[in-house]
């Protein structure tokens, strides 16, 4: 699903507000995003928080047309990336379980050894 966006098109951006209670992303006082929740606004990418970063990256100026179907883009992979997570969270481990441990092959336990 892609996120509404309510308000004003041509808004200049301005530091983005999560406010978790709602699952409203402002972008400015008159332009918003909604629904982001709490695990998406925290979801990052390595050290990357990436809505955040993408709004922080285009602060001072309005989304052109092709940055508002970016960022809605962005947000529906960040909503489905998020609720995957812990599908692949068990299924790494699954894999990890079955793996061979370090003593398993001869190898020292730390390095040095």
């Amino acid at each position: 699903d892609m996120p509404r966006m309510d308000g004003d098109d041509r808004a200049v951006l301005s530091a983005p507000v999560f406010e978790p209670e709602t699952e409203t992303l402002r972008l400015s006082e008159t332009l918003a995003a909604t629904p982001v929740t709490p695990e998406m606004w925290a979801y990052q990418q390595g050290s990357y928080p990436t809505l955040r970063t993408f709004i922080e990256e285009r602060q001072g100026r309005g989304l052109e047309s092709q940055e508002f179907d970016d960022f809605r883009e962005l947000v529906a992979v960040v909503r489905l990336t998020v609720q995957c997570l812990p599908q692949i969270d068990a299924l790494v481990a699954e894999a990890a379980g079955d793996s061979f441990a370090s003593e398993d092959l001869g190898l020292p336990q730390q390095v040095g050894e």
